[in-house]
């Protein structure tokens, strides 16, 4: 038995008692297939403007990327070192980046991605998104927790579907009061308040997995962000070779 496979289970038995419950399930529409670094093991991905960052991860390979949001095309790459990078999300002029295990954010300015700062905080960091000036992670629970820009902590929510908790949270993606998040090896995105952690629909993303055809345990769906000037989000996976632009009913 491979490593995945008990997660596998875990993640189908999870979905299977939420689907008893009668959640809403949504399909995106896909408005355009975008190329997408295949070599990128995709953590994380933010809008500022025009510009689309992405974090990627890895022991070795690291980094902090700014994206043509039209074609794809890598702007700007800054490698990551001795660390393995997690999610990302922007307050201001300022882009923040999580840390797997080392306990470490990042504080870059942007769009020139410029190292100012670090800060501490406890726990693992995954999924990264901003809520208006402050900030929302996960760590691969069912709790999502919050943070001023400073990482001191304004505390956390549980995330179910009615008494089933919604568990290994990955990327992340605030729009008003809702959060959009991937969940590890799932096809599915879950859609949830962030006043109570109740989900409130799954938006089924087989229709990308079956465009991206992914070959391999590693490359699961995973990163998300919001263009606000157009009502999208950019959907892709890890080492897939495909970003695709879609639309949600809001």
């Amino acid at each position: 038995m491979n490593a995945i496979a008990p997660l596998r289970h875990a993640v189908k038995s999870t979905f299977s008692a939420v689907s008893r419950w009668r959640v809403p399930i949504v399909e995106p529409t896909i408005i355009a297939e975008l190329p997408h670094d295949p070599t990128a093991f995709t953590q994380g991905l933010a809008f500022h403007g025009n510009d689309l960052y992405e974090s990627t991860g890895g022991e070795a390979n690291s980094s902090l990327r700014r994206l043509n949001s039209e074609d794809g095309r890598i702007h700007q790459k800054l490698p990551i070192d001795n660390d393995f990078a997690e999610g990302i999300a922007i307050v201001d002029q300022r882009l923040f980046q999580l840390s797997w295990k080392s306990g470490v954010a990042r504080e870059f300015s942007i769009p020139d991605l410029r190292l100012v700062a670090s800060h501490r905080y406890t726990g693992e960091g995954w999924g990264l998104a901003t809520r208006g000036r402050d900030l929302v992670s996960s760590d691969g629970s069912s709790r999502l927790r919050f943070w001023t820009p400073q990482f001191r902590s304004l505390g956390s929510i549980r995330m179910r579907s009615n008494c089933v908790p919604i568990r290994w949270l990955n990327d992340l993606e605030c729009v008003g009061n809702r959060v959009f998040a991937n969940v590890v090896d799932c096809p599915f995105v879950i859609e949830a308040s962030l006043d109570d952690g109740q989900v409130a629909r799954l938006i089924d993303c087989r229709c990308l997995m079956k465009l991206a055809s992914p070959h391999d345990s590693r490359q699961i769906l995973n990163g998300i962000a919001y263009r606000q000037e157009s009502r999208t989000f950019y959907l892709t996976g890890k080492l897939w070779r495909s970003m695709f632009v879609v639309s949600m009913p809001l």
